[in-house]
């Protein structure tokens, strides 16, 4: 049986004061390495999902993660929250504080370091990439480098991310699976990020 204590820890830290918990796994430990970028759309917070609980062990399914802004003790409704991948939350107006919690089974963690930070107009979005196929039938992309500094371009390949690469390289080779796919780029300078551009179609043969 699961210590008191831990159970209390994982209500006080980031719960609703005098909600009983559910039934369920013990609170999992806070998030690691958390990252806020600036995106048209808002902040997209990500953090490192834990894979343990407060006890040490192994938590029984990946957690979601709750994003709190401006509250210390992480009551009351998260501002976002996303079972896999990134959390957005709209835009704030002016600097706010983000504290992203994990949470299993209908317990939260404690939170992870909170983060304060203010949404930030991100570049323009560059050109739309020409895609062609190279011999080995996968899917090359060229583009121009942007006017605006980009430090990387982050591609999107049917609406999902698939690598980065510097702007300035002005290319990237996508293994991408038989059939037909969009590409779009997204350029990313510091912790903002663009619209995404136009798309390029190909089609990469069976």
């Amino acid at each position: 049986m699961k210590p008191a204590w831990v159970l209390a820890l994982g209500l006080a830290a980031c719960g609703v004061p005098g909600r009983p918990l559910p039934p369920g796994p013990v609170a999992p430990r806070a998030p690691a390495d958390v990252q806020v970028v600036s995106t048209p759309a808002g902040l997209e917070i990500s953090a490192e999902r834990p894979t343990r609980d407060l006890d040490g062990e192994p938590v029984p399914e990946p957690p979601s993660l709750l994003v709190f802004v401006d509250d210390a003790a992480c009551r009351g409704v998260p501002a976002g929250v996303a079972a896999t991948g990134p959390v957005v939350v709209p835009r704030p107006a002016g600097e706010v504080t983000l504290r992203v919690v994990a949470a299993v089974g209908g317990r939260q963690g404690p939170p992870a370091e909170a983060v304060r930070v203010a949404w930030a107009p991100g570049p323009p979005p560059p050109d739309a990439p020409l895609a062609f196929l190279t011999p080995d039938r996968k899917v090359q992309l060229a583009w121009l480098p942007p006017d605006a500094p980009a430090g990387v371009m982050r591609i999107l390949r049917d609406d999902r991310p698939v690598g980065v690469a510097p702007a300035s390289a002005a290319r990237f080779v996508d293994a991408a699976p038989p059939g037909p796919h969009r590409y779009r780029l997204e350029a990313v300078v510091g912790a903002a990020r663009s619209a995404p551009s136009a798309p390029a179609d190909v089609v990469v043969p069976p």
